[in-house]
């Protein structure tokens, strides 16, 4: 329960900053007078935690992946927009190996991405790596 409270409070802000950036409606930024406390985001994110508690695990790790996968994606689009539009910018790490290097940090892990969207997709239920895990596990 202290976990799904420290998380609850902490996701809250989330949205507080994307309104103050301009992603979200001004609403969400508004902070209580005497505990600055986000009321419209942390409504808003403990209604969308009680829909997804109404959810099965199963659909829960389905969301979660496809989730996680596009939120990959958009990390290395990111990082490719970044190489091409300010390729001399300073920064604190930088891939080695040029594109060709660029091309193995960013397709592999959005190959393996696309094989978890394809099992999912498809028909996660019958996913034979799927089997192989369950079974590995439970050794």
């Amino acid at each position: 329960m202290g976990l799904f409270n420290a998380q609850l409070l902490y996701v809250s802000r989330l949205p507080v900053v994307l309104a103050c950036d301009g992603w979200l409606p001004q609403v969400f930024a508004n902070l209580s007078r005497g505990t600055a406390v986000p009321k419209v985001a942390l409504i808003s994110i403990g209604a969308i935690t009680a829909l997804f508690a109404a959810l099965s695990f199963g659909s829960l790790a389905i969301i979660q992946c496809l989730l996680y996968a596009a939120s990959l994606t958009f990390e290395f689009l990111a990082l490719l927009v970044l190489r091409i539009r300010c390729p001399g910018a300073h920064r604190a790490f930088r891939v080695p190996g040029g594109w060709l290097g660029m091309a193995y940090v960013c397709l592999t892990p959005s190959g393996f991405a696309a094989l978890v969207l394809f099992s999912i997709l498809g028909d996660w239920r019958s996913f034979l790596g799927q089997l192989f895990v369950c079974r590995h596990r439970s050794r």
